[in-house]
């Protein structure tokens, strides 16, 4: 069965001149008579209006990962209240993205509509970077050095007893590192942190997580680690563990980070892991 693209033949039956070529541009959405025809980024043929006379204020065109090969789109424009999530296409090299959000932000005048776009590849987003007189925001690794390590607070726990340890990140480079605390920690408990713990007997067992790892984002702000200098933090074990029995404990504790730039706090360097292993006792030694 062959697929019928309906803007396209309601275009024809409306007598459109559908162009076979089209600029790059952001385009709004018109189902019913479009001006132009594109393929989108999943090969299918999409309809939309003439090209939009949009007053930018502001754009940022950044990956969203380490691997440099999805970007995220936003554009900035004075405050318009007809603004909705799918108004607009975005069209690059012939392939055009559809809008998937949009909002708002400040207040009075400074009051601003945006739009969001997704596209793939490094070559397509250094084009709309250009396009939108921004520059294109690649991951890059910043060569920090972090020695990260984990550490319980007492040197044994009872059984049942909340099990807190600190976190220690020591800069061992030449340079600052500045990186987003928080953001994930709207849940029961922080989830920048992961955790995995074995209890040992004659075989290790492992210690089942009785949380989840959702969250909804939450509140966070910038830290900056000077060289030489050391970032703490404690951190409830309890919240992933029941230490419910008594033995040795062993724990790998992961943190995560976003690396950020210190000139733009809004662009994301890299982001990693810290890894660090770590035992703990609870319950009387052992012989």
């Amino acid at each position: 069965m062959k697929c019928i693209n309906l803007p396209f033949i309601l275009a024809l039956l409306a007598g459109t001149t559908l162009q076979s070529a089209i600029e790059n541009g952001i385009y709004h959405h018109s189902e019913h008579h479009p001006k132009h025809t594109a393929v989108d980024a999943h090969g299918h043929m999409q309809g939309f209006g003439e090209i939009a006379e949009l007053d930018i204020r502001r754009a940022t065109v950044m990956s969203s990962g380490n691997e440099n090969t999805r970007y995220n789109v936003a554009v900035h424009i004075p405050y318009d209240e007809t603004i909705t999530t799918s108004a607009y296409w975005l069209v690059v090299d012939g392939t055009a993205y559809r809008q998937e959000g949009g909002g708002s932000s400040g207040a009075g005048e400074d009051k601003t509509s945006h739009l969001s776009f997704t596209l793939n590849g490094p070559e397509k987003a250094e084009k709309v970077a250009a396009l939108l007189n921004t520059t294109c925001l690649h991951r890059r690794h910043p060569g920090h050095q972090l020695a990260a390590q984990f550490n319980p607070l007492k040197e044994s726990y009872e059984p049942g007893e909340e099990v807190v340890v600190e976190l220690r990140l020591k800069n061992l480079g030449a340079d600052p590192v500045t990186f987003l605390k928080g953001g994930r920690n709207r849940a029961p408990r922080d989830n920048q942190y992961h955790f995995n713990a074995y209890r040992y007997t004659d075989t290790p067992e492992q210690v089942p997580d009785k949380g989840t790892p959702v969250h909804h984002g939450g509140l966070g702000h910038y830290v900056t680690i000077e060289p030489g200098e050391t970032f703490t933090d404690k951190v409830n074990l309890s919240k992933w563990f029941d230490f419910d029995t008594a033995g040795n404990y062993q724990v790998l504790g992961t943190y995560g980070m976003y690396l950020l730039s210190p000139e733009e706090s809004f662009n994301i360097l890299w982001e990693d892991y810290l890894t660090s292993e770590f035992s703990l006792r609870v319950g009387e030694a052992e012989e």
